[in-house]
């Protein structure tokens, strides 16, 4: 092998081991901020001031949601498998 050919493989290594090691230490960060993630819900309920009319709603809301949700939670149940109807 030549001096260009071994100057230019490690080049192409050592980029890959960059390209390795700053996406992993990429991934590292993101898993990390993740953990420090505050959900909606927590915000809705601990970081706004709301009002008990508020909360009384959005707790209407959730359960409304959440029922919703159990009844159509098999795949087949779903608005876009029922089979169209067209008058006769």
């Amino acid at each position: 092998m030549t001096h260009t050919t071994r100057a230019i493989v490690l080049a192409v290594f050592l980029a890959a081991l960059a390209g390795a090691v700053g996406g992993w230490a990429g991934i590292q960060y993101g898993l990390l901020q993740n953990d420090h993630a505050q959900s909606l819900d927590e915000a809705l309920h601990h970081e706004l001031a709301l009002t008990v009319e508020q909360l009384k709603a959005i707790s209407t809301l959730e359960t409304q949601f959440a029922e919703s949700r159990s009844v159509n939670s098999h795949p087949t149940v779903t608005p876009l498998s029922r089979p169209i109807m067209t008058p006769s």
